[in-house]
């Protein structure tokens, strides 16, 4: 019976000698956003904050344990976000960067949040919570203790992580371009024709650029046989392109397209006994490249270049009072086209 009282006592001493376990401190975080030129597109610190606090399932922000510090770049066709994490003293506890060449700064969206939880919900973020949070006894005057001397604190490594360029961005915007531009026209019109041409392009998210080009190109005149007789031909034509290529740099995007046109030719006869008029059908498929350098705010300066191959060829003839033709004009087997205009992008 002694030696069982005994062992009773001892075991409740222990028990009253061992402190109970603290709910472990949760950290809490400042977060700051730092944006560089043509990074406008990327998240909002606001939307970040509430994208990481839904995935924690539990408010973070608002507090000074840790604090992190988000730098947008871009650099040509990269955006870069940059992270770090802080403690109360402004030492770097982690660095974290993640970049893309995705045509919209969204693509990092989902990568962001999740990695800003795991930075604030991380052991060096727990730690930080759980000093401020520690009834330790006060800090001397600012020596170490005896014996111990003081750690040095290492800069902590960057690790680099690159999201594919075909992730979803979520926020991508529905793009809409307006432009016009004078053209220069060679082939199935006499010589170098000029005329204007209207530009209405638009890009859904996570789809081509579709474009569609209506043009005029007002009378140019040929003679034949004689100089005071031949011919006046116009064309009025709408091209309809698809333009699978994009290339981003900073002040230029580039853009490479395929397509088809469809245009009337109306030709009119002079210097004849009868002047006679016709007009004819003109169907073509093309490439083309074209290139956008912003101006300012959505104006843009375009310029646009382009052939086209005619599936048929037209031929303009006169005959004469013995019924012997001669041939005026006939289009060229390929013609080309250079486009220099105004564009506005919504």
């Amino acid at each position: 019976m002694r030696r069982a009282g005994c062992a009773l006592a001892c075991s409740l001493s222990l028990l009253a000698g061992c402190p109970a376990h603290a709910e472990e401190a949760t950290p809490r975080a400042a977060l700051e956003v730092v944006r560089g030129t043509g990074t406008e597109s990327c998240i909002e610190g606001s939307a970040l904050e509430r994208a990481v606090e839904r995935r924690l399932e539990r408010s973070v922000f608002g507090g000074g344990d840790v604090r992190v510090s988000l730098r947008f770049e871009r650099r040509e066709r990269t955006f870069t976000a940059e992270l770090v994490l802080f403690d109360r003293r402004g030492t770097a506890l982690g660095r974290r960067e993640l970049k893309t060449q995705a045509a919209h700064c969204s693509a990092l969206d989902d990568s962001l949040a999740l990695v800003v939880a795991l930075l604030v919900d991380s052991p060096e973020a727990r730690e930080q919570a759980a000093g401020a949070a520690s009834t330790a006894a006060p800090a001397s005057s600012g020596a170490s203790p005896e014996g111990v001397a003081p750690q040095a604190v290492s800069e902590p490594s960057r690790i680099s992580v690159t999201i594919p360029p075909d992730a979803l961005a979520a926020r991508e915007p529905f793009r809409v371009q307006l432009g016009g531009s004078l053209a220069a026209l060679v082939g199935p019109l006499p010589g170098v024709a000029l005329g204007p041409e209207l530009l209405v392009a638009v890009r859904p998210p996570h789809f081509i650029e579709l474009r569609l080009r209506p043009s005029f190109f007002p009378e140019r005149e040929v003679s034949a046989p004689a100089p005071d007789r031949g011919g006046r031909l116009s064309l009025v034509q709408v091209a309809l392109d698809l333009c699978p290529l994009e290339h981003e740099l900073p002040r230029v995007r580039l853009s490479g397209c395929l397509g088809q046109s469809v245009g009337w030719v109306r030709g009119v006869g002079f210097g004849y006994v009868h002047n006679s008029e016709t007009g004819s059908l003109v169907y073509s498929l093309g490439v083309g490249a074209s290139a956008l350098l912003a101006l300012a705010g959505p104006l843009g300066l375009s310029f646009g270049l382009g052939a086209a191959l005619p599936l048929e060829r037209d031929s303009y003839v006169s005959q004469a009072a013995d019924g012997v033709t001669t041939e005026v004009f006939r289009s060229a087997p390929v013609t080309g086209m250079l486009a220099v205009g105004l564009a506005l992008e919504l």
